[in-house]
């Protein structure tokens, strides 16, 4: 395979991974579930697509790549505590149904029941 430098393309896709990853970045400090994961996996993609046919990926797509992986572990891993902590721990759930009552007027626990009856043991 011949390999070439990089256009301008290569250097505008790797731009905008380096953007993506950014983003993602930021959604996943500001605690959203799913943005996180839609930025990181767009940066990630264009990132590999800003190599092109040359030999190694450029530092923008570099870049965008770590920060991506770091961004989707972290945010898999507060998603995954999170969840734990609001169905199996009984002190976060007993802190969860007081605020809940608080501001909703029913506790987390008869929220459950009432919308989503499967859920329930």
């Amino acid at each position: 395979m011949n390999y070439k430098e990089p256009d301008y393309k290569n250097f505008q896709m790797a731009r905008l991974a380096r953007n993506f990853s950014v983003a993602a970045a930021i959604t996943a400090l500001l605690q959203t579930i799913i943005f996180p994961f839609i930025f990181g996996g767009l940066s990630i993609i264009f990132a590999t697509l800003s190599k092109g046919k040359t030999k190694a990926y450029q530092l923008n797509a570099k870049i965008a790549i770590i920060i991506s992986v770091i961004t989707l572990i972290c945010n898999t891993a507060f998603t995954g505590v999170a969840y734990y902590l609001i169905f199996y721990s009984p002190t976060y759930k007993e802190y969860l149904n007081t605020t809940w009552e608080t501001v909703y007027g029913m506790s987390w626990d008869e929220y459950c029941e009432e919308y989503f009856p499967y859920m329930t043991n």
